[in-house]
C-alpha cells in the first residue's frame, strides 16, 4: 500500500497544484532578484526640467510645497533624494514607482514652510549591492529658488 493511495483524487490534485505554484513563485523571485539593476555614484547625472515654463525647482507659498522636475540623464537608476533646505532641514524624498530609471523624468514635491526664496540642495541616492548610498558629489544646489 503506497503513501498516497488513501488520499482522495481531489486532494491529490490540490496538493500538486499548490506545489507547482510554490515552485514557480520561488523560481520567479530568484530570477527577479538576478535582474535587479544596481547603481553607483560615478554614473549619476540629473537634469532639472521646467514647471510652468520656469525653472524646474520652485516653491509654492500657498501650497507650502517645493516642486522639482527632474530627469535621470546618467546610467544608474536613482533610488531617492535627500532634500536639504537652507542647510538645516533634511528629508528623504522617495521616488514614485520605486526608482527613477535611466532616461526617465519625475516631479517630486516636498513640504516647505518658508515664504522667502530658499536655498535648496538635492542629494541623489542610489541602491548598491550593499545598500542605499548618498551621492554627495552629484548634488543639485539652487540658491534663491523662485516661486512657481
Amino acid at each position: 500500500m503506497g503513501l498516497f493511495e488513501s488520499v482522495p483524487p481531489l486532494i491529490k490534485i490540490i496538493l500538486i497544484v499548490a506545489g507547482a505554484v510554490a515552485f514557480i513563485s520561488i523560481i520567479s523571485s530568484v530570477i527577479s532578484g538576478m535582474n535587479k539593476s544596481y547603481g553607483n555614484c560615478q554614473n549619476v547625472s540629473i537634469e532639472v526640467g521646467q514647471i510652468n515654463n520656469k525653472d524646474g525647482i520652485c516653491y509654492s507659498v500657498n501650497k507650502a510645497t517645493l516642486r522639482m522636475a527632474l530627469t535621470n540623464t546618467g546610467s544608474s537608476p536613482i533610488h531617492s533624494f535627500i532634500y536639504v533646505s537652507d542647510g538645516e532641514t533634511r528629508e528623504e524624498l522617495i521616488i514614485p514607482r520605486s526608482s527613477l530609471n535611466v532616461g526617465k523624468s519625475t516631479e517630486l514635491n516636498a513640504q516647505f514652510a518658508r515664504d522667502k526664496n530658499p536655498t535648496v540642495r538635492l542629494i541623489p541616492r542610489v541602491e548598491t549591492e550593499s545598500g542605499v548610498i548618498s551621492c554627495e558629489d552629484k548634488s543639485i544646489f539652487k540658491v534663491n529658488v523662485i516661486n512657481c
